[in-house]
């Protein structure tokens, strides 16, 4: 086994005593063992005659690390690592004996199924996923959104053919789209034609900047500036 010594520029004065420079050469050594771990430190500390405590502090002054700070540092490392997986596992796992869910989707009820769709395919930028007619029921169903279904909550459009407008009622309240910038997409959204009910602004009771928009059947769409 190789050693190297980084030795004191003093330990080579000429007037040192060659008795003392052995033992120094002797101390360096036992220090430079247990720092790379061919030497345990309970041991060394019995070799220079001296409590463990004391032979710690000589190795920090020395700038070596104890093997209690190289084990207090793996001890972390591997803590963080055993949460790390078990949240991970957590979030992976079904719930025992619960059944995985996810939100899928909201449905509307609309009275004009292309006007709907021009202005959450158009001014909103959402996308025509579906749209199927199922004639024995007299009915349409369109659904919208920013991605698929199976990776994102989309909005469902519902139309009754035989049905030309709804009563809307005090219980439903909004859809929410998070943007951006919401005074510059107000803006835009202005210039297209939509109706802004509400300017962006911050919230009554809070910091969040909102804005309401309105869509052809009276819905009102929340706007939510994300940054």
């Amino acid at each position: 086994m190789k050693i190297t010594l980084d030795l004191p520029a003093d330990v080579f004065d000429t007037g040192f005593p060659e008795d003392a420079f052995a033992e120094r050469m002797r101390q360096w050594a036992i220090l430079a063992l247990v720092d790379a771990r061919h030497l345990h430190e309970h041991e060394a500390a019995r070799m220079l005659g001296v409590e463990r405590w004391e032979l710690v502090e000589r190795m920090e002054a020395l700038g070596m690390r104890p093997t209690e700070k190289v084990f207090e540092e793996i001890r972390g490392q591997l803590s963080r690592a055993i949460v790390g997986r078990a949240i991970a596992a957590r979030e992976a796992a079904p719930q025992q004996g619960r059944t995985t869910m996810r939100f899928l989707h909201t449905m509307i009820r609309v009275n004009d199924l292309d006007e709907t769709l021009k202005f959450y395919c158009g001014p909103l930028g959402m996308k025509l996923l579906n749209r199927k007619d199922y004639p024995d029921g007299k009915f349409t169903l369109a659904f919208v959104g920013y991605g698929d279904e199976k990776d994102h909550t989309v909005v469902e459009l519902t139309h009754n053919w035989d049905t030309k407008s709804y009563e809307q009622g005090t219980a439903f309240g909004h859809l929410a789209i998070g943007v951006d910038d919401i005074y510059k997409t107000c803006d835009e959204l202005k210039h297209q034609g939509v109706k802004v009910t509400r300017e962006p602004g911050p919230m009554k009771f809070g910091n969040t900047v909102i804005a309401f928009v309105e869509d052809p059947n009276g819905y009102k769409v929340e706007l939510i500036e994300r940054k």
